[in-house]
C-alpha cells in the first residue's frame, strides 16, 4: 500500500456540533506509511486547530496502532469548549420567607409526641416588620464564549436582566437586597412582591391559619374558630360566625356574622363595635357599640353610646357611659338583665390609678420639705456634703411639686371630661320586661339610683334624670312623663351604701 493510499485510510471524523474530533485508524495498514504527519495532514483537509494537543495524541495513536495493527484504533484529537450561557438575573427568598413554601399547619394529633406543640400558633403567613430584608435579587451573568475543534469562537448568550415587581412597601437597595418599608403580610405574586398592611383570611381562622397578630387590618371571609385568637392593630372585620374566640381591634370591628362565645369569647375593640349579634361574649368598646339583632347574657362595656333600635338585650350586664337605644330589655323569663348608665370605665379607672398616687406624693413632698427646712435652718456655712444635699433635696422637692401638679391637673380635666359627656339615656322602642334593673351612676355630681322594673311595659320608653338628678319617665309615642314608681322600684345610692354599711 502506497503512503497516499494509508494516508486515505485514515479517517478523521468531525462531531456536528464540532466540539470534539476524532481520528480512526483501520487494520492492516502499513506500519511504514502511518506518521503523525499523515494524521495532521488528514486533520488539515478538515480544517482542524491543529496544536500540541493533537499532536500528542495522534503519536499515541500511532503508537498503540503499531503495538497491535490487526485492530482498528481511534482516538479524540481535539476538544472544543462550548459556550456557558450566562444564568438569568433571579429573585430569592432569605430562609422562612417564601410564603410558597410554608406548610399549611393541620389540627393536632391524638398521638404523643416528644415536645409539646402549640397547633394555635402555627402559621400559614409571612409577617414581617418594617425594616427587614426580604430576599435580594441577584444579577445576570454575561456568560463565557467556547471555542470549536475548527479554532471558532462560539458566542455565549448573556442571562437576562430579572425585573422584580414591586410597590412603595418594598425597596430594592443597590446591592440587590429587597427591603420591606412597612410592617405587614408579605405577598408574593410572581413577578408581583409586596408586603400588604390589610391581611385577608380566605377561610376561617382555625388550625389551617393559626392566631393572627397583625399590625394593621384583618378581613377574615369566613369565621374564628373556638380559642384562637385575632388581633388587628387597625380595624377587624369577620364576615362569618366568631365562636369562643378573642378578638383584639386597635380601632374599629365588625361581626357581620356575629358572635356566639359560650361565655368563653372576648372582643376588645379601641373605637367602634358592630355586630350582628352577640351571645354569651365579653365585650369592651372604647366609644360606640351597634348590634344589629340580639344581645344576649352579655358582660359589655361600652364607653360612648349603644345605638341599636332593633336589637333585643335579655341577660347579663351592659355598662354605657352615654346613651342606650334598643328595641327590647329583658325577656318573658325575667332573666337577670341590668343596664348601667353614666359609668366611665376607662375614665374612672384612670382616675383611681391617679388618685392612688396622691398620698405618695404628698407624703414624698412633705418629708422632702421637712429635710430642706431642717437643712436651711443651719447656722454658719454649710459642709460640702451638706451643700450637696441641700441641692438634693431642693431639686426632690420641685420633683414632687411638679408630678403633684402634673396629677391634679389630670384628675380635673378627668373630672371635666366626665360632666361634659351629657346625654345619658335609655330608650326602650318595644318592650321592657320585669326583673330588670336599670342602674344610674351619677352624672355631672349628681347622686345615682336602681330601678328595679317590676311589671312588663310596652314602649317607647326613654328614661334619664332631670336636672336635679331624679329618675324619669317618658312615653316616646304621646311625649308625656309618667311617675316611675308605677313602673318600677327606686333604690337610691345613698340609701343602698348605708343599708350596705349597716
Amino acid at each position: 500500500m502506497s503512503t497516499d493510499q494509508a494516508a486515505r485510510a485514515v479517517l478523521v471524523d468531525v462531531a456536528d456540533d464540532r466540539l470534539s474530533a476524532k481520528v480512526i485508524l483501520p487494520p492492516g495498514l502499513d506500519l511504514a506509511d502511518i506518521s503523525v504527519m499523515v494524521v495532521r495532514a488528514r486533520a488539515g483537509e478538515k480544517k482542524l486547530a491543529w496544536d500540541s494537543g493533537a499532536e500528542a495524541e495522534a503519536a499515541g495513536l500511532i503508537e498503540a496502532y503499531r503495538a497491535a495493527p490487526e485492530q482498528a484504533h481511534e482516538r479524540v484529537l481535539l476538544t472544543g469548549k462550548a459556550p456557558a450561557h450566562g444564568e438569568h438575573g433571579r429573585f430569592v427568598f432569605e430562609a422562612g420567607m417564601d410564603p410558597a413554601t410554608l406548610k399549611v399547619p393541620g389540627p393536632p394529633q391524638a398521638q404523643v409526641t416528644a415536645a409539646a406543640v402549640d397547633h394555635y400558633s402555627k402559621s400559614s403567613f409571612v409577617f414581617v416588620e418594617s425594616g427587614v430584608r426580604i430576599g435580594r435579587v441577584i444579577a445576570p451573568t454575561a456568560g463565557e464564549d467556547g471555542r470549536d475543534v475548527l479554532g471558532r469562537a462560539l458566542a455565549a448568550k448573556a442571562g437576562h436582566t430579572f425585573e422584580l415587581l414591586h410597590d412603595e412597601s418594598v425597596l430594592i437597595e443597590p446591592d440587590g437586597s429587597v427591603m420591606s418599608r412597612r410592617g405587614g403580610v408579605l405577598e408574593h405574586k410572581p413577578p408581583l412582591l409586596r408586603v400588604n398592611d390589610h391581611l385577608v383570611v380566605p377561610a376561617f381562622v382555625d388550625f389551617s391559619t393559626g392566631h393572627i397578630d397583625f399590625v394593621g387590618s384583618v378581613t377574615v371571609e369566613r369565621g374564628v374558630r373556638d380559642l384562637f385568637r385575632v388581633r388587628a392593630a387597625v380595624d377587624l372585620r369577620v364576615v362569618g360566625l366568631v365562636e369562643g374566640a378573642t378578638l383584639r381591634a386597635g380601632r374599629d370591628a365588625d361581626l357581620a356574622g356575629g358572635m356566639a362565645a359560650r361565655e368563653r369569647g372576648q372582643a376588645s375593640v379601641g373605637r367602634d363595635l358592630k355586630a350582628r349579634y352577640l351571645n354569651n361574649a365579653e365585650v369592651e368598646v372604647g366609644r360606640d357599640l351597634t348590634v344589629e339583632n340580639e344581645l344576649v347574657n352579655g358582660r359589655v362595656v361600652v364607653g360612648g353610646a349603644m345605638r341599636s333600635p332593633g336589637c333585643c338585650v335579655a341577660g347579663g350586664r351592659l355598662t354605657c357611659g352615654r346613651a342606650v337605644d334598643v328595641a327590647t330589655l329583658g325577656s318573658e323569663s325575667r332573666v337577670t338583665t341590668e343596664v348601667v348608665l353614666g359609668a366611665l370605665p376607662e375614665l374612672d379607672g384612670l382616675a383611681a390609678q391617679l388618685a392612688e398616687l396622691v398620698p405618695a406624693l404628698e407624703q414624698r413632698t412633705q418629708k422632702a420639705l421637712g429635710d430642706l427646712v431642717q437643712l436651711q435652718s443651719v447656722k454658719g456655712k454649710l459642709s460640702h456634703s451638706q451643700a450637696e444635699r441641700l441641692t438634693e433635696l431642693e431639686f426632690e422637692v420641685a420633683e414632687a411639686r411638679g408630678k403633684m401638679a402634673s396629677v391634679t391637673q389630670r384628675l380635673e380635666k378627668l373630672a371635666e371630661l366626665t360632666k361634659v359627656r351629657t346625654s345619658v339615656e335609655l330608650i326602650v322602642r318595644a318592650q321592657i320586661y320585669a326583673g330588670v334593673k336599670i342602674i344610674w351612676n351619677g352624672v355631672g355630681g349628681k347622686g345615682g339610683w336602681t330601678l328595679e322594673i317590676k311589671t312588663d311595659a310596652r314602649g317607647p320608653l326613654r328614661f334619664d334624670a332631670d336636672e336635679a338628678g331624679r329618675p324619669r319617665l317618658r312615653d316616646l309615642t304621646t311625649g308625656s312623663e309618667s311617675d316611675v314608681a308605677t313602673l318600677a322600684r327606686v333604690v337610691w345610692a345613698e340609701r343602698a351604701s348605708k343599708a350596705k354599711a349597716a
